[in-house]
């Protein structure tokens, strides 16, 4: 699984991890998987979630929900 955002120049970026399905980038985030549901239907693209070449998807967040996610997830990894 991976997150996408729009950069200000146009050009798409993505960041990639183990916590990124819809369950473990809730738990990353310390919400429900329903929050992260209805987050994803909120963005304002026409194709949030699209299959991408290898069956990985692509979600779309904000750059500081992007920042949220990984450093929630190097908390994670830290406690193991």
């Amino acid at each position: 699984m991976a997150i996408i955002w729009p950069e200000n120049d146009g050009e798409v970026k993505y960041w990639e991890g183990e916590y990124l399905t819809t369950k473990g980038a809730a738990k990353a985030l310390g919400v429900t998987p329903q929050t992260i549901r209805n987050y994803i239907k909120d963005q304002r693209y026409p194709n949030p979630r699209k299959k991408i070449e290898g069956g990985r998807h692509y979600y779309l967040f904000s750059r500081k929900k992007v920042i949220e996610i990984e450093a929630k997830t190097r908390e994670l990894r830290g406690q193991t």
